[in-house]
């Protein structure tokens, strides 16, 4: 009888040993999680906007742009201010509590260029807040590990040229992809914006 207890009595002394430790790498883990959540927010949150000044004060933050750098097709404030940006793509993320639910989140951010699973909560994401996130080392991860579309998409640019407004069609994987395409094709040109046409094309269309 002793030794059948001595024998429960030590079970339940591991058992409760393996439950501590189990614990600890849970902590540990989600401490993780939250430290790479904090790392992807100070690197979209120092993303500065060419032609974008942010004034703050007590009450409230807003965005002045200039007109060469204002998107026609954009009038969220919420598309130029980095902080909204950051806290945009971390309520994302707030559900997320494993590192594949992570990646296949940010892959998805990367892919459709927003945020929001419906057109009443979308917020679309800058291409310097997409660049900003693809270049973390998360965003590496993400890219080299498949989790972001990689089929070509079909974008269309908006863009200033002189004194006009135009738009061009571009195929790439990824909006940075498409930016450095442009950058080559119209280098007198700024970008104005780049939305997402046709997702995940087998084929290049002919431009």
């Amino acid at each position: 009888m002793r030794e059948n207890l001595a024998k429960l009595e030590s079970k339940s002394s591991e058992l409760s040993k393996r439950m501590d430790e189990l614990v600890q790498l849970e902590r540990q883990f989600r401490d993780m999680v939250n430290d790479l959540k904090c790392e992807l927010m100070k690197d979209v949150q120092n993303v500065r906007l060419p032609g974008v000044v942010i004034h703050e004060n007590e009450k409230c933050t807003f965005a002045v742009v200039s007109s060469r750098n204002f998107s026609s097709k954009n009038w969220s404030p919420e598309y130029y201010i980095p902080k909204s940006q950051a806290k945009a793509v971390v309520e994302a993320l707030e559900h997320c509590t494993t590192v594949d639910g992570i990646c296949k989140k940010i892959g998805t951010m990367l892919t459709k260029g927003y945020v929001g699973d419906s057109a009443d909560n979308r917020i679309y994401l800058n291409d310097f807040t997409l660049s900003a996130i693809q270049n973390s080392d998360i965003g590496v991860y993400v890219t080299a590990n498949n989790y972001a579309d990689k089929k070509p998409t079909a974008y269309c640019v908006t863009f200033m040229r002189g004194n006009g407004l135009y738009e061009v069609g571009i195929n790439g994987k990824t909006t940075s992809e498409v930016s450095a395409t442009f950058a080559k094709t119209f280098p007198d040109a700024s970008i104005m914006s780049i939305k997402c046409v046709k997702r995940g094309i087998d084929k290049q269309p002919e431009m």
